[in-house]
């Protein structure tokens, strides 16, 4: 009885989460559009942060991670794009390798610390 009882309530939440992100005066999906440069001022900076689990081979990097960061370069020419790696496993032992991944807070400090005053991650 509380499986079922379990799995009712998890069935009406998502129901009730779904019928919210569907609901009338937003975009489809839910998604409400905003954009964050509008309202610079000419002393802000602007930067995105794109988050990584992170991978050992670097082929696979080359063709998918470096890849996406490139796009992401291409499509925001006048942004500052900074690439973070979630997994600590994966960040230790490219540092073996000597290759230096930081995480989303090092990557966030870092922005802080140079007068970033807007972040997309």
């Amino acid at each position: 009885m509380k499986k079922i009882v379990g799995v009712l309530g998890s069935l009406l939440l998502m129901g009730g989460t779904m019928a919210f992100a569907h609901s009338e005066g937003t975009s489809e999906g839910g998604f409400i559009g905003k954009d964050i440069f509008h309202n610079m001022s000419k002393n802000d900076k602007a930067a995105i942060v794109v988050a990584h689990f992170g991978t050992t081979f670097d082929d696979t990097r080359a063709v998918t991670i470096d890849k996406l960061n490139q796009k992401i370069k291409d499509k925001f020419k006048n942004v500052t794009v900074k690439e973070a790696y979630t997994s600590r496993i994966i960040i230790r032992r490219l540092k073996a390798r000597g290759i230096t991944k930081l995480n989303p807070q090092e990557v966030l400090k870092q922005l802080k610390d140079e007068g970033y005053t807007h972040v997309v991650v």
